[in-house]
């Protein structure tokens, strides 16, 4: 067990909560060595165990692309990332006209290539650069660069930098803002981007031209009509909205951006959406409720840890003029998370219970070890179910985060 793997367990195990002057992994920050933290613990090596199996076969696979899988629609340059909107169906009662909306039940018939290759790129670039840093081996990190130029930098591949076609509605609309929570998981990739760097097998170059690809989508998210429409929503839409800005703007280090967008959640998002005693109604009305409270709530999550990192600043404890905060929801909702079939409004499906690392958070960043404990209950209850995922390898860090503080 080299050194370097010792201090990177302490270091994710965030024993320490005095603010770090200058955090360098977006949701995580240096820690203190604690060089016991991590010896002879069976399920941290059994993690990574896991984690590096995943690793050798991301070894083995293709390097995807947008291009492989042209989009239905005539003419449109084929790094445009097309999508269709999952709720929306033919319609029985006119078949060649707009679809209509069945909220909460997914079209299988929809286009969905492009989300499938977003996606499985996101999962080989995260679970690649953790091994890289945790196993200190550059054929990992060699990989991740390469699906990396791949998806971002080559001009014949590359993605471009907007999401103007997706969520698309047959025979209604060929884009629509509510696309923009398609990548919602690069609040979640771009750590990990960050600690392919600190592994020292990803040259500066290359991130800088990865680099310019997010500031070029930061721009299309922050100026463009769709950006500003799914900005100021209202609904999970706008807080993972919020999300994305605020860790891209870490990421290419805009931090008047970051700013300005965690007062956005403060003052607008926080203010329109959560009542006492720490409810979402416009979640509340959605045929999966319960799930898209947990969703909003990770959203969340995601602002409410940089915060932390950044500036050491409790959002979970920041009342709105109606007196709710983030630990009132937490604190409502945790009972129907044990028992959800005492929840008291429509979940057409089996909601998923077990996807709460806004729960970690909140009670790591709190010590709360009661909390911590429901957590751990929750999250290892069940089988990680989100849509074209075996495994999110994000999911990685919380697991040795988590066992790095029981053990």
């Amino acid at each position: 067990m080299t050194k370097k793997f010792l201090f990177v367990l302490a270091f994710i195990c965030l024993a320490q909560i005095s603010v770090a002057q200058e955090p360098d992994f977006i949701l995580f920050k240096q820690a203190e060595l604690a060089w016991e933290v991590a010896r002879d613990n069976l399920q941290i090596k059994n993690t990574l165990q896991a984690l590096k199996k995943l690793a050798d076969l991301y070894l083995k696979k293709q390097t995807v692309t947008i291009t492989a899988s042209p989009a239905p629609i005539p003419g449109l340059d084929p790094r445009t990332y097309y999508s269709e909107s999952p709720y929306w169906w033919p319609d029985s009662t006119n078949p060649d006209g707009p679809f209509v909306r069945r909220d909460g039940l997914r079209y299988p018939g929809r286009f969905q290539e492009h989300k499938k290759s977003l996606i499985e790129m996101y999962n080989s670039v995260t679970t690649l650069s953790l091994a890289a840093y945790f196993f200190e081996d550059s054929s990992f990190a060699r990989k991740a660069r390469q699906q990396l130029k791949a998806w971002f930098v080559d001009p014949q591949t590359r993605m471009a930098p907007h999401l103007q076609y997706a969520q698309a509605v047959r025979n209604k609309s060929t884009g629509r803002p509510f696309g923009i929570i398609e990548t919602h998981r690069f609040t979640r990739m771009l750590p990990a981007l960050r600690l392919l760097a600190a592994s020292g097998f990803w040259p500066a170059q290359e991130q800088q031209a990865v680099t310019q690809w997010f500031r070029q989508f930061l721009d299309w998210l922050t100026q463009s009509e769709f950006g500003q429409k799914e900005k100021m929503h209202g609904n999970n839409h706008s807080t993972w909205w919020s999300a994305q800005v605020m860790a891209i703007a870490r990421f290419v280090k805009d931090d008047s951006l970051f700013e300005e967008v965690s007062h956005h959640v403060q003052d607008y998002l926080l203010e329109k959406q959560l009542i006492p005693p720490g409810r979402f109604p416009l979640e509340e009305k959605r045929t999966r409720s319960l799930d898209y409270v947990i969703f909003n709530l990770n959203a969340y999550a995601m602002a409410a840890q940089m915060l932390f990192v950044k500036k050491g600043f409790d959002f979970w404890h920041v009342k709105n003029s109606k007196g709710a905060c983030l630990a009132d929801a937490i604190q409502y909702l945790l009972p129907f998370l044990k028992q959800p079939e005492k929840w008291p409004l429509k979940q057409i499906l089996p909601p998923r219970t077990n996807n709460v690392p806004f729960l970690f958070f909140y009670a790591n960043q709190q010590q709360d070890s009661v909390l911590f404990k429901s957590f751990g209950q929750l999250w290892f209850s069940g089988e990680d179910h989100e849509q074209f995922l075996a495994h999110d390898p994000f999911y990685f860090l919380i697991d040795l985060l988590y066992y790095s503080k029981v053990n």
